[in-house]
């Protein structure tokens, strides 16, 4: 055989070996990285569920935080919210939004500026007629944590308490002032007239008399917000209740030179607890007596009621009116508007009167009369004729 074909021949056999060798080494690395690929996406796959669980358990975490946390991206650019933050500012996640067209808040956007330069610190800022506590967190990616806590509530308690603390004070020391000025008078000064003598005494008498009903209205409205004071509600005439309130009145009536008008059908029953309604009505007449001027008129009635099966009670008055910005405000308790204010119950008895009402299922609230003069008016259940049957709520 001739040399050239048999290398011809050789060559081919070596091409095809080696044709085949490599297709098998291909199939090899082919498989491998299908393999490999099928890996990846497995993991990916894994990712991507661990990712929307983590923000599914976020968004979840998101709807039960009571404080609005918001994270916006370099430009103000909200990314996402907590329930409370799209509530309390009317964010749709859905649109662009910015948290200064959202929120709109200067004190948000410099103190996101601070925080983009290191400065990070808690303040408090105010949005809306609401005071928020304001903490910023400033993250690796750029994008920024807002969260704002409504400590509204807070600082009204707060001022709360040091109104109490400041009016106990001075309602405390105005009566014992007095005693002590009286009591240095009995001992030091003669009294040749036995009638002078009492009526030093009777002036501590009195004194005493206002540290006593401080101390009760106290107890009264402490027992009331505890829940303490359980109310026995059963149908009683509502003109009668006004009556013994009036007849029990009639010296302070008297001494104002103060007329009373009562406008009440006699057969009305009201579902009421009769101690407590009383404390009610003379706390709001006491109060207007106070403001009424000599030769005015102090009206009390009825009239229906917004909510079924009720009625509303009202105490008006001739005197000054109540300032437009102390008609929500008259029922706290030691709330220094001049109308609420006097110097025997010292401030609670519209408190009291307000927590009773509520304990009644009911709304007490105030309104200045057309001319001059005010009215209050509180809702009370009405009652059947029947005493074993009771209104509907």
């Amino acid at each position: 055989m001739p040399a050239q074909p048999i290398v011809v021949l050789v060559a081919a056999v070596a091409l095809a070996v080696g044709w085949y060798v490599g297709r098998r080494a291909w199939r090899r690395d082919r498989e491998a990285a299908a393999a490999a690929l099928r890996q990846l996406e497995a993991q990916l796959a894994r990712e991507r569920a661990e990712e929307a669980r983590i923000q599914a358990l976020l968004d979840a975490a998101g709807e039960v935080v009571s404080d609005a946390i918001i994270v916006v991206d370099p430009r103000l650019r909200i990314r996402w919210a907590t329930g409370a933050a799209r509530a309390w500012f009317g964010l749709d996640l859905a649109q662009p939004q910015t948290v200064m067209t959202a929120v709109r808040s200067i004190e948000i956007r410099d103190a996101v500026a601070s925080a983009a330069h290191g400065q990070p610190e808690s303040q408090t800022v105010r949005i809306r007629d609401r005071i928020y506590r304001l903490g910023l967190v400033k993250l690796d990616d750029g994008d920024t944590v807002i969260a704002l806590r409504d400590d509204t509530e807070l600082e009204r308690l707060a001022r709360a308490r040091r109104d109490l603390v400041a009016n106990v004070s001075h309602d405390l020391r105005t009566p014992l002032t007095s005693i002590g000025l009286l009591a240095d008078a009995l001992l030091t000064a003669r009294f040749d007239d036995a009638s002078r003598r009492t009526a030093v005494v009777a002036q501590i008498r009195d004194q005493l008399q206002t540290l006593q009903t401080l101390a009760d209205d106290m107890v009264a409205l402490n027992q009331i917000e505890s829940g303490r004071a359980l109310l026995k509600l059963q149908p009683e005439p509502l003109a009668d209740l006004v009556r013994s309130v009036a007849d029990r009145m009639a010296p302070q009536i008297e001494a104002a030179g103060v007329r009373l008008a009562i406008a009440i059908p006699d057969d009305l029953l009201v579902l009421v607890d009769r101690m407590h309604i009383v404390r009610v009505l003379t706390n709001l007449m006491d109060n207007a007596l106070r403001f009424s001027p000599p030769g005015g008129q102090v009206a009390v009635g009825v009239e229906p009621a917004d909510e079924p099966d009720r009625v509303a009670v009202s105490v008006s008055d001739e005197g000054p009116g109540i300032a437009p910005g102390d008609l929500e405000r008259v029922f706290e308790r030691f709330y220094r508007a001049d109308r609420a204010r006097t110097h025997r119950n010292a401030g609670l008895g519209l408190a009291i009167a307000r927590h009773i009402v509520g304990g009644h299922g009911g709304r007490i609230w105030a309104a200045n009369n057309p001319g001059r003069g005010a009215t209050f008016r509180f809702t009370v259940p009405v009652a059947t004729s029947d005493p074993g049957r009771r209104a509907p709520p």
